[in-house]
């Protein structure tokens, strides 16, 4: 055997091969115009289709004659060019290429043509004899697959035998790529399974639990991008379910999975997500990989957590109400008693005091009463006076007034077109007051709470109708943990010492009593309070997906005067606490808002404070004279210095004063002596506001 044969004979994949029986000849043609015929695509070919690309004609005739003993569908070109153009309109199964010191460059030129567009052919080159190794290894690196030696010189036989190794390879080569495209056929339909799974798809590595592959539900549950999950330690994407107890994939290897019930996750967003995991173990290169199936279980929680709540709220609701009649009875007795022992002739001092703290007991009794009384009533919204409001004016108004008192300032954002909503005004304001109070408390001295609100129009798992106005409040505080979440809105639960912790309780039953629904969240860095009030449907327009637009304001019904303007507000500054409270009671019941300090310079920070959060004062009533601290005459000249349009009004018992008569040239407006007619004192600030409020 010569060198170039055993160089062959080496390059197949087996020397043992079978030949095909021979089968008749298709009609051929010898023309450099001649081309194959086309096949299907992805019919099974049964035929092998050969391109003949040589000048010499007596090579070409024996080539031709033993392709026609074989069965093959054959083509002709005697030059390069056409052979391309062959090969562009129909792919051979083999390119047989004349090839010596003449047509080697139109060879090369030819197989590279072949090969830049990856042509699944195979090239045999037809050579004159045997060939130097050295020379056969050249063109086999140039992209020759077999070798044969021209038949008119070789011998029928031999080149009959070449030919069986060429047809050998070119089957064997067509069975791997069916095989390689069923593969990727395969490979294809359940990566597409994988990643359009409606259930949450993460692939880890057994080895050290890093995340290999993510689909598109587990971007959308988690709230990672694929690209931020893959090749991140487990543990750094859901360390609630890395931190479990119950999370041990030692276990699978005595079952095939595990099952891991309620895991909170925790989105970069800050919103929770509570999921559903099935842990299963999978064959996975190299080795063996986790495959995580996770779906959110939010919604059914929520839902299961608000029934219990509202059973649980709706059993102490009853328990309330009978208390608070029950004490209400009670106390009008006591209270009876007491004012009868008052009437008794001369009692003496010591009597007269255990009776006074006696009678402040019950004040404090009968204020209990009232609130459980209210408590039990809220969930049921027998008291509500639901009417069509805007939130913008109620809340911008409220949230700002509830934190005067405090060292925490409001940051608004409401949209203009928030919609309508119908609701009891003086029950929302409350509902703002309230938590705003309760995150000024969280707060540590100039943290900021952010007010922000939205209209929702898609049906939500929280709220049993289509529309509805989203309001969040997030403060800057300590956050609540994890294990007290379940607990914040029952009734008398709180975290601080020394609060009753009806807040949020109330909060709750008011939002409650609207239809709407409440739910807090906390991550250890703030609080999330999230409300949603619905909309009556009466008052939004638009098609279902579509945004509704404002109703006009014009065509809403029309509202009593204390829901349609503004209540005036007074800024009062005495230093007793018994005038202060007492006044305060009396000015609210009149309807207007009432702040107290206890010196002026309490007075100009609440003034300025309620200034910049728009919602300034319309009167500062002050004491003349303050023990230890500044008195009203300094502080209303330093406030008209900053204010020049101040309303004020001055209280004093010093009836002597020369500010009786030269009031006004000190900027105040009138001058009411102590002790003062409580009703008389309500109509002078009414005249000097100018509002209408009614009782």
């Amino acid at each position: 055997m010569s060198p170039a044969s055993k160089l062959l004979y080496y390059l197949i994949d087996s020397p043992t091969f079978e030949i095909p029986a021979p089968t008749v000849p298709s009609q051929n043609s010898e023309d450099t115009t001649s081309v194959l015929p086309a096949l299907a695509v992805g019919s099974p070919i049964q035929l092998l289709r050969t391109l003949v690309v040589d000048p010499n004609p007596v090579s070409v005739s024996a080539i031709l004659s033993l392709l026609a003993g074989r069965g093959h569908d054959f083509a002709h070109c005697s030059s390069f060019a056409a052979a391309a153009e062959v090969i562009n309109t129909a792919m051979p199964d083999c390119v047989m290429v004349r090839l010596n010191h003449q047509t080697a460059p139109d060879a090369a030129e030819l197989v590279r043509f072949v090969r830049s567009r990856s042509l699944p052919c195979l090239i045999t080159a037809v050579t004159d004899g045997d060939e130097n190794p050295a020379r056969v290894e050249a063109w086999v690196k140039r992209g020759f697959d077999e070798f044969m030696i021209d038949p008119s010189r070789s011998g029928e036989d031999a080149a009959m035998a070449r030919l069986a190794i060429a047809e050998h390879s070119i089957l064997r080569r067509r069975d791997r790529e069916h095989v390689d495209m069923e593969a990727v056929r395969h490979s294809r339909r359940y990566e597409e399974i994988f990643h359009r799974s409606p259930e949450g798809n993460l692939v880890i590595s057994a080895r050290d639990g890093l995340i290999l592959e993510a689909n598109v539900a587990a971007e959308t549950t988690l709230g990672f991008t694929r690209g931020e999950m893959l090749q991140r330690y487990l543990s750094l994407v859901l360390p609630d379910l890395f931190d479990r107890d119950d999370y041990d994939p030692r276990v699978l290897s005595v079952s095939d999975t595990m099952h891991i019930a309620e895991v909170r996750h925790r989105r970069p967003d800050s919103t929770c997500v509570w999921m559903d995991v099935l842990v299963t173990r999978i064959p996975w290169t190299p080795g063996q990989a986790l495959l995580l199936k996770f779906h959110d279980v939010s919604a059914i929680k929520g839902r299961e957590t608000r029934r219990l709540h509202e059973a649980r709220m709706d059993t102490a609701s009853r328990v309330m109400a009978g208390a608070a009649r029950e004490l209400g009875d009670s106390l009008t007795a006591l209270r009876g008693h007491l004012e009868l022992l008052t009437r008794q002739p001369a009692p003496r001092q010591e009597t007269r005091d255990l009776l006074l703290s006696a009678q402040q007991s019950c004040d404090a009794a009968e204020g209990l009463a009232r609130k459980l009384s209210r408590l039990a009533r809220a969930p049921h919204g027998s008291d509500l006076r639901k009417r069509p409001m805007h939130l913008k004016q109620s809340l911008e108004k409220a949230v700002p007034f509830a934190l005067l008192q405090t060292q925490s300032r409001p940051v608004i954002h409401l949209p203009e077109d928030l919609w309508v909503v119908e609701a009891d005004e003086a029950a929302i304001e409350d509902l703002a007051t309230r938590i705003a109070q309760n995150a000024a408390d969280a707060m540590a001295a100039n943290g900021t709470l952010f007010v922000d609100a939205q209209n929702v129009y898609e049906p939500t798992a929280v709220v049993g109708v289509a529309s509805s106005v989203l309001l969040r409040f997030r403060d800057q505080g300590h956050g609540i943990p994890a294990e007290h979440l379940g607990r914040v809105f029952d009734p008398w639960f709180s975290t601080r010492q020394g609060r009753e912790g009806m807040g949020l309780t109330l909060a709750a039953a008011i939002v409650r009593a609207h239809g709407g629904h409440i739910e807090i969240d906390s991550n250890g860095q703030g609080t999330t309070v999230s409300i949603w009030l619905p909309v009556n449907p009466a008052l939004v327009s638009g098609a279902p997906g579509r945004i509704a637009a404002l109703p006009d304001t014009a065509a809403l019904p029309k509202m009593p005067s204390r829901q349609k303007q503004r209540r005036p507000r007074v800024l009062f500054m005495d230093d007793e606490a018994p005038i202060r409270n007492v006044l305060k009671k009396i000015l609210t019941a009149h309807g207007y808002d009432v702040h107290c300090t206890a010196d002026g310079l309490e007075a100009i920070d609440a003034w300025r404070r309620a200034r910049d959060f728009g919602s300034p004062f319309d009167l500062i009533l002050v004491d003349l004279d303050v023990r230890g601290g500044m008195g009203g005459q300094e502080t209303v000249a330093r406030l008209r210095g900053e204010f020049p349009g101040l309303r004020a009004l001055l209280t004093t018992g010093y009836i002597d004063d020369q500010l009786m008569e030269t009031y006004r040239d000190h900027g105040f407006l009138g001058v009411i002596p102590k002790p003062f007619h409580l009703d008389k004192l309500v109509q002078a600030i009414g005249r000097i506001v100018g509002i209408k409020v009614e009782d």
